[in-house]
């Protein structure tokens, strides 16, 4: 009978044993998913904020280009009158 109860207590050490370990390593891969998941949010908000500053410097470099034609034309046609 002992050698039954002492091979049923290491079995029951082994299943818990296991269940630990397994209990860590998928808290492990849970808490690297999260990091992943905030990285790659801040990735993404990055990446629209870059897309932001890029329209807005677009926009701009637009409008100089525009007045700098106008101001041409009106200069070109000033001079050929």
């Amino acid at each position: 009978m002992e050698k039954e109860t002492l091979i049923l207590l290491c079995l029951s050490v082994v299943a818990i044993t296991t269940i630990i370990v397994v209990a860590i390593i998928w808290y492990c891969k849970f808490k690297i998913k999260k990091k992943e998941l905030e990285y790659r949010k801040l990735v993404e908000q990055e990446r629209e904020r870059t897309k932001e500053l890029n329209n807005a410097f677009a926009q701009s470099l637009l409008q100089t280009n525009k007045e700098i034609i106008e101001v041409y034309c009106k200069n070109n046609t000033k001079q050929k009158e």
